[in-house]
């Protein structure tokens, strides 16, 4: 894994990356232990995509963005990030 991810406080990912989706490309570095709050951009998500992202706690941002959505976004997660768990 890369050192600039270890320290990551937030991870943007669009779904469609070169080589892989996006949720899967989280799904990996999640296994392998970061757990940085994330944030997912996809354009119309199918209900798959969103069910497994809600498992997955990785925050949706659909395109297009819309004025400061994806601040807010970020904000959100790393925030609840920060809460920790709930109970």
């Amino acid at each position: 894994m890369s050192p600039d991810l270890e320290h990551a406080d937030c991870i943007v990912l669009d779904q469609i990356l070169p080589q892989e989706a996006g949720l899967t490309f989280i799904a990996r570095l999640r296994r392998r232990g970061l757990h940085s709050p994330a944030i997912l951009i996809p354009s119309v998500p199918p209900l798959h995509v969103r069910l497994q992202a809600l498992e997955m706690g990785v925050h949706l941002v659909e395109k297009p963005l819309l004025d400061d959505a994806l601040f807010a976004a970020v904000r959100a997660a790393v925030r609840t990030h920060s809460a920790g768990p709930v109970g």
